[in-house]
């Protein structure tokens, strides 16, 4: 069994449709992007420009529904042409909390 790959824990991802923008490491540059996928550990989404794998970036990003932003670093950890995936780097205790509220569903207390 030589083609065995370790078992890595993978955050359940949600479908989703939101635009943000993007800020390169450098802060040079500004790309827009548009998060068609999202979890507590990060997001795909597609970009107008591509980045290179292991490319440090700041999103800027309001979850549908809601009115507080989230700015969070993230880094590039695969891209297939404009379509990107970023983990999420240390998020903080209240953007883990802001996050984890809007992808859990809402809890039903009548029953």
């Amino acid at each position: 069994m030589e083609n065995v790959r370790e078992f890595q824990y993978r955050a359940p991802r949600f479908q989703t449709d939101f635009h943000f923008v993007l800020l390169t490491a450098l802060g040079q540059n500004v790309l827009f992007g548009h998060c068609h996928e999202i979890s507590e550990q990060g997001l795909v989404c597609w970009l107008s420009a591509q980045l290179e794998v292991d490319a440090k970036a700041t999103l800027i990003f309001t979850l549908p529904g809601d009115s507080s932003e989230i700015t969070i670093t993230a880094v590039v950890t695969r891209r297939h042409g404009s379509d990107h995936a970023f983990t999420f780097v240390s998020p903080s205790p209240h953007e883990r909390a802001h996050l984890r509220q809007y992808l859990l569903p809402p809890q039903d207390f009548g029953q």
